[in-house]
């Protein structure tokens, strides 16, 4: 049995289909997460959906007759330094309008300030904290021995590929922690702007759409293609049970700035235990300016290789290698017009720009710059 904790949308059939999934695939759903748009988590406010407080709980009160915990998300790492009395009261008001069964939080000192008012309420610490390490988990360990209710870790991506993850759960599990690991996010190995696009999420006001961090990852991905196979957000279908038999049985599906039709449909692939197509469907890129990521790249999933073989390689050594099999066979594409790419050394490299690369190459020194002035750190 494999325990999945999905995106809720605010819809009973929505609810109900999940579930049906799930069952289908020997699956059980311990958990829907989400937020409201009263504060920034995660994700900027504008994709996420405004139900009144009511709604949401008649909602949450239909999951929960299913025998489903929800879990609500504040989980910026980047709040304001200081803990304000501003923001306590917004916690305390989903804590007492909603009454979620688990709160997942990026920030410590907001953790003690809730976990202070509220020491029963059960918290999740977010993967933008970035566990990744033993030292990590000990100040976690830390945190629940003065009386915080830490109840699951989501680990950092890149701990998908860690040759000692079965370390870092087993540490968790010595105080009762569990650990989880995000399936679906397009995330590369060792990624330089994670911290500072989670800071963009953060921060970024409703009708910016100069998501400058992605839109650099895409760049780098287009000119050396093989970083689309180092990616460590994406745990395939075809690899749940690898990381079922190493200790780790709860996984998450990310999406909930998605529509509905693609987290159904993502779902299904993974409690079928396998997916023949693009590989680029399973994720949650988006990619700006007006393209879509699978229309940019191709990549055969039921061709690439399993995880239990990637481990055996390291990671980036893997992904070259990966990447030139699956483009030697025509496996692998990337559809940007008039573009073009060889195999250099043994590793795909691009060696005319596109008309997408080149595009946003120009636009993003004026985003950076923009950046600079909305005091984001720099990442470049």
């Amino acid at each position: 049995m494999i325990n999945f904790k999905i995106p809720i949308v605010w819809d009973t059939k929505y609810i109900d289909e999940m579930i049906d999934i799930a069952e289908s695939g020997d699956i059980v759903i311990t958990e829907m997460y989400g937020s409201l748009p009263i504060e920034k988590s995660g994700r900027t406010t504008k994709y996420i959906e405004n139900i009144s407080f009511a709604k949401a709980y008649g909602i949450l009160d239909y999951l929960r007759n299913k025998g489903i915990k929800f879990n609500y998300l504040f989980n910026s790492i980047y709040q304001k330094n200081e803990i304000d009395t501003e923001l306590i009261t917004k916690v305390m008001t989903i804590i007492d309008e909603l009454e979620p069964e688990l709160l997942t939080l990026a920030n410590i000192e907001l953790m003690k300030k809730i976990g202070a008012i509220s020491p029963k309420q059960g918290l999740t610490v977010s993967t933008v904290f970035g566990i990744d390490s033993l030292e990590k988990i000990s100040l976690i360990k830390g945190l629940k021995r003065q009386g915080l209710n830490i109840k699951e870790v989501v680990l950092h991506h890149d701990c998908n590929i860690r040759r000692d993850l079965d370390n870092l759960i087993m540490e968790l599990k010595k105080c009762n922690i569990r650990s989880s690991l995000i399936v679906n996010e397009n995330c590369t190995y060792g990624c330089k702007r994670r911290d500072e696009h989670f800071k963009w999420a953060a921060t970024a006001i409703e009708h910016d759409n100069s998501d400058y961090c992605l839109r650099g990852c895409v760049r780098d991905i287009l000119i050396s293609p093989w970083k689309i196979l180092s990616l460590t957000g994406l745990i395939r279908p075809e690899d749940l049970d690898f990381y079922k038999k190493i200790g780790l049985d709860t996984f998450k599906l990310s999406g909930r700035h998605k529509p509905k039709e693609y987290l159904i449909n993502t779902f299904r692939h993974y409690a079928r235990r396998k997916y023949s197509g693009n590989m680029i469907n399973l994720l949650t890129f988006s990619i700006p300016p007006g393209k879509q990521a699978k229309e940019l790249f191709y990549v055969e999933n039921s061709m690439v290789t399993s995880i239990k073989e990637k481990w055996k390689s390291e990671p980036t050594r893997f992904a070259i290698l990966e990447a030139k099999k699956l483009y030697e066979k025509e496996l692998f594409r990337i559809n940007d017009e008039g573009s073009k790419y060889e195999l250099i050394d043994g590793s795909l490299k691009n060696k005319k720009p596109g008309k997408y690369l080149e595009k946003i190459s120009k636009i993003d020194k004026c985003s950076i710059n923009m950046a600079k002035k909305m005091n984001h750190i720099d990442f470049m």
